[in-house]
């Protein structure tokens, strides 16, 4: 018998930012391998760094608290219609490439011992939505 193919494969088998429902902190990561997801995460299409280091930031993590709903255990929810409200900041190819460059950094470090480019990364992300300068500018 042969198995139908499934309409989404191809959205599926495409880099892209997974997301969960439910978590205490932001939790946005990159699938490259084409993964499939279960019900209790989202999904961006897409391998934009930028976008991922921005989401990840303590600025956006500080909105998530005031836009979307709570449950116990402090736990916030990552609901699509409250991740379509996040506002990107515009950013200069610049800008986009040192963050870019920063999070490549943390992807590769598997998340150990990337407390300094996760700090590089919310200044930087900070300072672009006009909260601060940027150290070394």
């Amino acid at each position: 018998m042969q198995q139908p193919q499934y309409k989404y494969s191809t959205y599926f088998n495409s880099p892209k930012i997974i997301f969960p429902d439910i978590a205490k902190e932001s939790r946005f990561t990159l699938d490259t391998k084409g993964n499939y997801i279960d019900m209790t995460c989202f999904t961006i299409p897409g391998e934009d760094l930028y976008l991922l280091g921005v989401l990840n930031s303590k600025y956006v993590e500080n909105i998530m608290y005031g836009i979307s709903s709570q449950i116990r255990g402090g736990y916030i929810r990552f609901k699509r219609q409250y991740v379509e409200q996040i506002p990107i900041p515009q950013a200069s190819d610049a800008d986009r490439q040192i963050i870019s460059s920063l999070v490549e950094q943390c992807l590769a470090a598997k998340g150990q011992g990337v407390e300094s480019l996760e700090a590089q990364i919310n200044e930087r992300v900070a300072w672009l939505y006009g909260l601060n300068e940027p150290q070394g500018e």
